[in-house]
């Protein structure tokens, strides 16, 4: 369930949970199908309440760092940037 959490926090906004809800889940590998009961679970008993502990302590993690970056638009705009080792980056950092 670890690496659920860890898709789903990094491939997600956090006002984008209904996507994840959505979304087809059918595992491949050593990762299973995650049924949309489960990640209903997940989210109710793991996501929310650590959202939670994080506002009310207001603590950021990994995976808050896009959200706050694509908040602030008086960033500069760029076309292109080429990083490396960016596979640690969470995902819904790329722009589709």
């Amino acid at each position: 369930m670890c690496q659920e959490v860890d898709y789903l926090t990094g491939r997600f906004q956090p006002n984008g949970l209904d996507e994840y809800m959505n979304c087809e889940r059918v595992g491949r590998g050593r990762t299973p199908r995650v049924e949309k009961e489960l990640r209903k679970r997940i989210i109710e008993e793991v996501v929310n309440p650590y959202s939670d502990f994080k506002r009310q302590r207001r603590f950021v993690d990994w995976n808050d760092l896009p959200g706050i970056i694509i908040e602030q638009n008086n960033l500069p705009k760029y076309q292109i940037i080429i990083a490396d080792e960016t596979q640690h980056f969470p995902g819904r950092m790329t722009k589709k």
